[in-house]
């Protein structure tokens, strides 16, 4: 039997949510059945993990918003690997990726959304194009419910055509190990200390200002608390002054981007993250699949991965007081946290694994083939 051969499109290769999911098909999908390649127009250390698993790459800078030499690579690779499903993330490469399946014939066009589509609706020419994509798409996949619902409602998106899969955590990749004293010597933190971690990109839409005046209203009850901003982005300057103006900056590390995410989860006692909109939170299921109990404002796909008071708890959106409160009732109550981190693991593992989101992916790809 001939393989299915796949090129995924991306923007990059750098740890994000939609190009961690991509990576992630591209690396389990079965091999008897599937060749894949990648093509991204960034690098970043995601490559490592695809050149270590022999899967062709291909890095394809974009020059400008329109770049006409891009689709042409599009268009060459694809004839050259004879590509059956071309499987694009995000709106920058569905921009390519369709012109290039419709010259090249390609036989069948997916889209992953992922992101804030209230975003796009005062860019007419985006709506407008976004619209024609779903319209000719073959498959478009979302990773929840409230997106997929926000995709028909606001960009009249044909629902016949949207299937819900979750993004999916490789539990044995977040394993569950012993507090690290090591580590927490090294970020100058001590034994005696708790540790809140936020893992998410400095930008607005994850609203850190509501969570450093979170961490301040702990910090007046519980002196004894650091919390880990682990990310990096245009924000930081920012934050760091806002900080600095709560009188908290010897409580808050701005760590910036971390290659030992799996080691920062384990010396901290529970996630939280204030964002204003999450599609899915793959940091927050991460959190999760590590046992880690995590504090989440209710917006967007967050409600579908936390089960509010069972795997976490889930406050209104700005409500910096009650996200203050929650943390301390989980760092007083180890017993709930506890609790909590073991019902956040065997959430993932039943629902949100990578096992389950290989499983539902390749049910798409073979009822198209077929």
């Amino acid at each position: 039997m001939r393989k299915i051969k796949i090129l995924y499109i991306i923007r990059s290769l750098t740890l994000s949510g939609a190009e961690i999911a991509a990576v992630n098909l591209a690396l389990n999908l079965n091999q008897e059945r599937y060749e894949v390649a990648v093509c991204a127009f960034e690098s970043g250390t995601l490559i490592d993990a695809l050149k270590k698993n022999s899967i062709p790459v291909f890095i394809y800078k974009r020059r400008m918003r329109y770049d006409l030499l891009l689709l042409w690579k599009i268009i060459v690779l694809l004839k050259q690997l004879k590509v059956d499903i071309v499987h694009s993330y995000a709106f920058q490469t569905h921009c390519y990726a369709f012109p290039a399946v419709k010259i090249t014939g390609t036989r069948f066009f997916i889209m992953s959304e992922h992101g804030n589509i209230e975003n796009q609706l005062g860019k007419k020419r985006r709506c407008y194009l976004n619209k024609l994509f779903m319209s000719f798409a073959d498959a478009i996949i979302t990773v929840s419910n409230s997106y997929k619902r926000q995709l028909v409602k606001l960009l009249a998106a044909p629902a016949g055509k949207i299937t819900v899969v979750y993004n999916g955590v490789d539990l044995e990749h977040f394993s569950v190990q012993n507090n690290n004293s090591q580590l927490k010597n090294c970020l100058g933190i001590s034994r005696d200390e708790h540790i809140v971690i936020n893992i998410s990109n400095l930008l607005a839409v994850k609203n850190h200002s509501s969570f450093l005046h979170a961490a301040a209203n702990v910090l007046k009850q519980m002196p004894n608390v650091k919390f880990l901003l682990v990310g990096s982005g245009p924000l930081r300057n920012v934050l760091e002054k806002e900080a600095d103006g709560l009188e908290i900056s010897k409580n808050i590390l701005f760590m910036g981007w971390r290659s030992d995410i799996i080691e920062l989860l384990n010396i901290s006692d529970l996630m939280a993250m204030s964002s204003s909109y999450e599609t899915f939170c793959i940091s927050a299921a991460e959190a999760m699949a590590a046992e880690k109990p995590v504090v989440l404002t209710n917006v967007g796909g967050v409600g579908e991965l936390v089960e509010n008071g069972i795997t976490g708890i889930l406050v209104t959106l700005n409500d910096s007081k009650e996200m203050a409160k929650q943390i301390l009732r989980l760092l007083k109550n180890k017993k709930l946290a506890a609790q909590m981190g073991r019902a956040g693991r065997k959430r993932i593992k039943d629902n949100f694994s990578l096992k389950v989101m290989v499983k539902n992916t390749t049910q798409i790809y073979q009822q198209l083939i077929k």
